[in-house]
């Protein structure tokens, strides 16, 4: 290629990378650290999410499951997102780790990496997370402004529109992993011009801001006003315990036990992403040297944020059963293969001296919350 065809930012961009030739470029899973964690830790956690958010899809799906429809219909949508994800991120462990024997192995691990793990995983992982903030604030808005929640709980098709438009936007925001790699002759993933231009450079970047830091720290904002929000609701229902009603009571705490499980999975995201901006490769760079993505200490970074990431689709489930009775009583019949025997809905059990409109009261305080 000529040079005067080529930006002056791509020259440079070449020459650091050939100033870097002489150093160390491993490849992933070149280490016994990496392997333990691809082989044995990211493996685990993915393939045990998968199951786990199989199960969150099945309970959830179940006709009578008695919760706010709107915070249903975000809570199906995230267990479908992560496992989604973690379906397809699963086999990287293997295609990583596990030398080809065979030319065809070779490719269908390249081909498998550059248009299927990277462009899609990336995809479902930011509409996860935009999900996430969605659910904060829809959280936020319950807590504050009831009249809202009661709205949207009626026209449910403005919560499958939100996730809709998560999923578009997660997708909008990583188009460029389908182009910046591809599979050359040989069976290798090298990069295209586009990936080795400017803009990519520039998009990564912008990419790392909208995608990762600024959803981040909504999350936190949102979770940390639903933080104060409960602590002022205990306060409040600690002055008014005498005369509230025994409904009002009731609603109360589901309402809280549901905020705090909501709290729970968004920092759950927050803590497990927050590492893995530092796998950036921009940013790794800018803190630790030029030649820095070039180690294995970088591939342990990376493969550290990756599992981070992993962790955080695949534990829903045990906050689901932490903070959700409902839940944890619809998968204990699950499990004990009971479902199909009980035709109608479960309903919490009965205090002896409770009449059977309390049980009604208590079913409908579940979906309002």
């Amino acid at each position: 290629m000529a040079t005067q065809s080529v930006p002056a930012t791509c020259i440079a961009l070449v020459i650091q990378t050939e100033n870097c030739t002489n150093q160390e470029h491993p490849d992933p899973c070149s280490t016994t650290a990496e392997y333990i964690m691809y082989m044995y830790v990211f493996s685990v956690i993915s393939y045990s999410g998968i199951v786990l958010n199989v199960l969150n899809l099945v309970i959830f799906t179940r006709p009578g499951f008695r919760m706010n429809k709107t915070t249903l219909t975000f809570l199906t949508a995230l267990a479908f997102f992560d496992l989604g994800y973690l379906a397809t991120a699963a086999g990287i462990a293997i295609v990583r780790c596990v030398p080809p024997r065979q030319t065809w192995q070779l490719y269908f691990g390249s081909y498998f990496e550059v248009y299927i793990y990277l462009p899609i995983c990336n995809s479902l992982a930011s509409a996860s997370i935009f999900l996430t903030v969605v659910i904060s604030a829809e959280r936020f808005m319950s807590i504050r402004q009831i009249s809202w929640m009661k709205t949207t709980n009626r026209v449910r098709w403005k919560a499958v529109a939100l996730v809709i438009s998560c999923l578009v936007g997660g997708f909008a925001m990583n188009m460029s992993y389908f182009f910046y790699k591809e599979v050359d002759e040989n069976g290798e993933m090298v990069y295209t011009e586009y990936g080795q231009s400017e803009g990519f450079v520039r998009y990564s970047w912008a990419r790392l801001i909208l995608n990762k830091i600024v959803p981040i720290a909504i999350i936190i904002i949102f979770n940390t006003l639903l933080v104060v929000a409960v602590v002022r609701s205990q306060r409040q229902a600690k002055s008014t315990s005498d005369v509230s009603s025994n409904v009002s009571v009731r609603r109360r705490r589901q309402q809280t036990r549901l905020t705090v499980m909501m709290i729970s999975i968004s920092f759950m995201l927050a803590v497990c992403h927050s590492f893995e901006p530092f796998a950036h490769s921009g940013l790794y760079r800018t803190i630790f040297g030029q030649c820095s993505t070039h180690t294995t200490q970088y591939q342990l970074v990376r493969v550290v944020a990756n599992t981070l990431e992993a962790l955080s689709f695949a534990s829903n489930f045990i906050f689901y059963c932490v903070f959700n009775g409902e839940f944890s009583k619809r998968l204990r019949l699950l499990l004990c293969c009971c479902l199909y025997k009980r035709t109608a809905p479960s309903f919490p059990e009965a205090d002896p001296g409770e009449t059977s409109v309390n049980v009604i009261a208590n079913a409908k305080i579940l979906e309002d919350t």
